[in-house]
């Protein structure tokens, strides 16, 4: 599956929350970011030090049966996108099926438009079809409508008043009409700060 929207709007959570909503919730769910890890280490971090043709390893085998989400999967070095592919390709019924391979699900998201990264010989185009068959958008805040915004800054708030001492107890409705008037250009991330301060 592949989660698009901007920045901040959640694809991280929404990838963790479809996970855990899923049969593969009692297997485990990792989450690597390609752009915060040296280019050359995210596969290795994802398919292990040495990978061979029936041997991968990282977190596609510590991550079996569950889910990884790979956010800015632009950022995967062509070695990387290939193992990927192959990962993604491993046939169920092989008797002997590479290590962790066919059993994670792969849930990405981008941070440049993949259509552009393929056009310019960037990502493969057959791992962007494969990816890209179930796309979620989530759209930024400032598009949602009030009632989904009130119940977002309601959620959030529910959800930190547990973890916070003295937290009010309730939200008032002045307050949440202040912040449903405001155009949130951080998103969901800004959300949450202005909610917890």
């Amino acid at each position: 599956a592949m989660i698009l929207g901007e920045p901040g709007t959640g694809k991280g959570w929404l990838a963790a929350h479809i996970h855990s909503e899923s049969a593969r919730a009692l297997y485990p769910f990792a989450a690597v970011h390609c752009a915060t890890e040296p280019r050359g280490e995210i596969g290795t971090e994802l398919f292990g030090t040495t990978p061979s043709e029936r041997d991968v390893g990282g977190l596609v085998a510590t991550a079996r049966g569950g889910t990884i989400f790979v956010d800015e999967v632009n950022a995967l070095t062509p070695e990387s996108q290939d193992l990927m592919l192959r990962v993604l390709h491993a046939d169920p019924r092989d008797p002997d099926p590479p290590a962790g391979s066919a059993t994670p699900r792969f849930i990405v998201a981008a941070n440049r438009d993949l259509v552009s990264e393929v056009n310019a010989a960037r990502f493969r185009e057959d791992l962007y079809y494969q990816l890209s068959a179930a796309p979620l958008h989530i759209p930024p805040l400032r598009a949602r409508p009030r009632e989904d915004l009130a119940e977002l800054i309601t959620a959030t708030f529910n959800s930190l008043a547990m973890s916070i001492s003295d937290s009010p107890l309730a939200i008032g409705d002045g307050v949440i009409d202040s912040l449903i008037g405001y155009p949130w250009p951080g998103n969901i991330r800004e959300l949450r700060n202005i909610v917890e301060r």
